[in-house]
């Protein structure tokens, strides 16, 4: 946790009349002599101290240090390093108010200088060169302690210097996410009186159960220093410093709208003949309400007010501002000509075509459904061969109405396959030391767990955040209510991307199996991977991965992959979790003791469609309850998932499963060409026939197709109430814990679980859909017995060659 610091604000040295190099005074609260004197410097002084790479000379090392430690093993033996990206969390602010001069200025005078142009001309020349030279290249001073105490230059970057002290915003006065009584107000000895009585006020209606229905205030303010600000900014600047896409996540009400628009400002108002463009789904996010291009204006109109950074319009409207100026007779453009364009993607992924940007920023992206497209015939907007001469960002937001975060969350948690910045996941319970994109949780800057430097009291933060959930949790009757709630204030990416009202399944208890499968030693060997083959004798091997891996041969790897990303390599490879159980007398699997269900997958026959990888296909084998193994049964045993370039190289390895498990297969019946594969084999016996569904009549069928299933959309949603019953089964105790075991714990899939994490009704969910499909023959052979072999069934079907 952050060290919080009492404050005492007599100590300040900016209070004793101190003035800086020009002679203006020192504002705020400043108590190291090093920034004061750092305040006196001429401008030629500043430059020669000012060192930008501070910012950098952490994260860079760790960025490296995390590549060897998390490298990755290649086939051949080789190792590639895998870089990931941290912020240096441990470092504490102090005197923040040494980069905020500018700003603190204004607020007490309502002008950034006094110096008149004509008659103070010098002095304020100096002094906005000082403005320009900090807004370009960022400030340093001693304004950190290291974690042994020690102080510590920090560089704050320029982009951020530049927010805090040229791009005001709009603040509301709401205290509404900060328990005063748990701040690190409650433990400083000098706090200020006035606080104090706020937090008793507080304390006492929060006690009695009342809260306040006062309107809040909005005033103009400047941005403060805040921690979780200023390791954003640093990321990003480190991502745009190494070529790499910066895409990020963040809870609601973090100013990253004021910040972004400021960014894209500076970059038109910095780099002559730039672009930068601002994109959306929808142009309403950009140029209606708090648009970013609205915002892009706000801050054209403060320079050309306040600063003496004032230029001319050329282009002025909704979605177009160009600056530079024409002389009068003359249309030739001159001056800057750097401009910002906001495009809407709704109908054109391939709007930013053509256009060369210094950055393009994607805004809403839980909200822009063609994204992939979009950005795949538009990165290079930003390149130049190999070069980067442009940057590309986004972000998304938790709690967004009516998100589709399919192609977000895919380049949050695959940053590598997109350019993207990856970062080590510190946010993610369960995913820890793997990479993802950078986020911004509630709980990081949380107003009322600040101290007056901007440095968290994490421990309070998340006191605050837990009690407020609670509370919340038993005021809702409306799930989707409540999830929007916990989006808005996400502190990981799991919770930014959850989909409000859509998932009928335990998403908490999902998780927690997802990240026992993926983290804990004790399932790193639960499956084994390989491919079945059949011998001459009919007989079914699994021909494991690693031996071949040792081998030096040729595999495929499972498919584990939700959404499929677009290096997913989708051929797929069969995965064991419990090898059949055979007879210890005969040698030889029971009949009926397995079954297997599928969700196949069918090429669509427009030819330029061919390579699709939307689609897999989906098989389960699943033994069922029994009082014959050892486990009892009630569990997916093998899977094959994949979309090999052949329909019977996916249907040959089915028919081996079904040879090596003993069982019948069950499947729907729209799509595929299981029927004629296995017809042309006289293996039909070994498709399921079309069930009674006795046990719900009013799904029955009439359309009488004799194998398989075809899944309506009623018998899909009846279905998925199946599947979730049977996975929130309490089927034992877990012993170390004493809690309930859930039949859900028995499924090891990393790819079923993370589809039912994700899962809703009008999605596309392959194995969801398959077990889906597999509710209803489990219930309908739920009365046939299992035939244990005979001592003279030696020469069973499933034993003999076949051919």
């Amino acid at each position: 946790m952050m060290v919080t610091r009492t404050y005492d604000r007599e100590k300040s040295l900016s209070k004793r009349g101190v003035r800086d190099a020009l002679g203006m005074p020192i504002h705020g609260y400043i108590t190291n002599p090093k920034n004061i004197d750092l305040l006196k410097m001429t401008l030629d002084e500043e430059k020669r101290f000012n060192n930008p790479a501070i910012a950098y000379e952490w994260v860079a090392n760790k960025y490296q240090e995390n590549g060897q430690k998390y490298s990755k093993q290649l086939p051949d033996g080789t190792s590639i390093p895998i870089p990931m990206y941290e912020a240096e969390r441990q470092l504490e602010f102090i005197d923040v108010d040494v980069f905020r001069q500018s700003a603190l200025y204004f607020k007490e005078h309502e002008c950034y200088t006094k110096f008149d142009e004509e008659y103070d001309s010098a002095a304020y020349r100096t002094y906005w060169d000082t403005v320009e030279y900090r807004k370009e290249n960022g400030m340093t001073a001693w304004a950190g302690i290291d974690k042994n105490g020690n102080p510590r230059l920090v560089h704050c970057p320029a982009k951020l210097w530049g927010f805090m002290n040229l791009g005001p915003i709009v603040r509301v006065e709401d205290d509404d996410d900060a328990l005063s009584n748990e701040s690190d107000f409650k433990e400083d000895e000098n706090t200020d009186p006035d606080l104090l009585a706020e937090f008793r006020i507080e304390e006492l209606l929060a006690s009695l159960n009342i809260r306040e229905t006062e309107l809040k205030k909005k005033k103009i303010d400047f941005p403060s220093f805040f921690d979780g600000q200023y390791h954003l900014v640093v990321a990003k600047s480190f991502a745009r410093l190494i070529g790499k896409n910066f895409f990020f996540g963040k809870a609601r009400r973090k100013g990253m709208s004021y910040f972004n628009a400021y960014d894209l400002w500076d970059d038109i108002d910095t780099h002559p003949e730039m672009s930068v463009i601002l994109a959306a789904y929808d142009k309403k996010y950009l140029t209606t309400g708090k648009g970013l291009m609205k915002m892009v204006y706000t801050y054209s109109d403060w320079y050309n007010k306040h600063t003496d950074f004032y230029k001319n319009r050329l282009v002025t409207s909704k979605e177009h501002l160009k600056i530079g100026y024409t002389e009068k007779g003359d249309p030739v453009e001159r001056g800057y000509k750097s401009e910002a364009i906001a495009v809407s993607a709704m109908n054109n992924p391939d709007v930013t075509i053509g256009k060369d940007v210094f950055q393009l920023a994607y805004e809403e992206m839980g909200k822009f459904p063609n994204w992939k497209e979009c950005h795949e015939v538009t990165s290079s907007t930003a390149e130049a061969g190999d070069y980067k001469t442009g940057h590309i960002c986004g972000w998304g937001t938790g709690g967004t109405e009516e998100a589709n975060w399919e192609a977000f969350e895919d380049v949050y948690y695959n940053p590598n396959a997109y350019d993207n910045l990856a970062c080590k996941n510190i946010w993610d319970k369960g995913l820890e030391d793997t990479a993802c994109g950078y986020f911004y949780p509630h709980v990081e800057s949380l107003e009322g767990h600040m101290n007056y430097n901007g440095n968290t009291n994490y421990k309070t933060s998340w006191a605050s955040y837990k009690k407020k959930k609670q509370r919340k949790r038993l005021e809702t009757t409306d799930e989707t209510s409540f999830e929007k709630w916990c989006g808005q204030r996400a502190n990981c990416g799991q919770e930014a991307f959850a989909r409000s009202g859509t998932n009928i399944f335990n998403r908490d208890a999902i998780q927690k199996q997802l990240n026992r499968v993926m983290r804990e030693p004790s399932m790193k060997y639960l499956s084994r991977e390989g491919w079945l083959v059949r011998n001459t004798k009919g007989h079914v091997k699994l021909e494991l991965n690693e031996v071949k891996k040792i081998n030096g041969e040729l595999f495929n790897p499972p498919v584990l992959d939700f959404p499929l990303r677009k290096d997913t390599r989708v051929h797929g490879c069969f995965i064991e979790y419990v090898p059949p159980y055979r007879d210890p007398i005969t040698g030889l699997v029971p009949e009926g003791l397995y079954v297997a269900f599928q969700d196949p997958y069918a090429h669509d026959k427009d030819i330029k469609k061919l390579s699709t990888k939307d689609s897999i296909g989906v098989t389960f084998w699943y033994e069922r309850i029994n009082n014959i193994t050892p486990s009892g049964g009630g569990m997916i045993v093998a899977e094959y998932c994949g979309r090999p370039p052949s329909l019977d190289t996916y249907n040959d390895q089915v028919m081996n499963g079904l040879f090596y498990y003993n069982c019948k297969l069950f499947f729907e019946n729209d799509r595929g060409d299981v029927k004629p594969f296995m017809k042309a084999r006289g293996l039909m016996n070994m498709l399921y026939d079309e069930p009674e569904l006795l046990f719900v009549k009013e799904l029955m069928s009439k359309s009488g197709r004799g194998k398989g299933m075809h899944l309506t959309d009623k018998r899909k949603a009846r279905g998925a109430i199946y599947l979730r019953d049977r996975l929130n089964e309490v089927v034992g105790t877990n012993h170390s814990t004493g809690e309930d075991k859930l039949a859900l714990e028995y499924i090891y899939s990393v790819g079923i679980l993370k589809e039912l994490l994700r899962w809703n009704m009008d999605g596309n969910f392959d194995r969801v859909s398959a077990l889906i499909i597999g509710e209803f023959i489990i219930r309908e052979l739920a009365h046939e017995e299992i035939q244990m072999p005979s001592p003279y069934d030696g020469d069973s079907f499933f034993e003999r060659e076949q051919f």
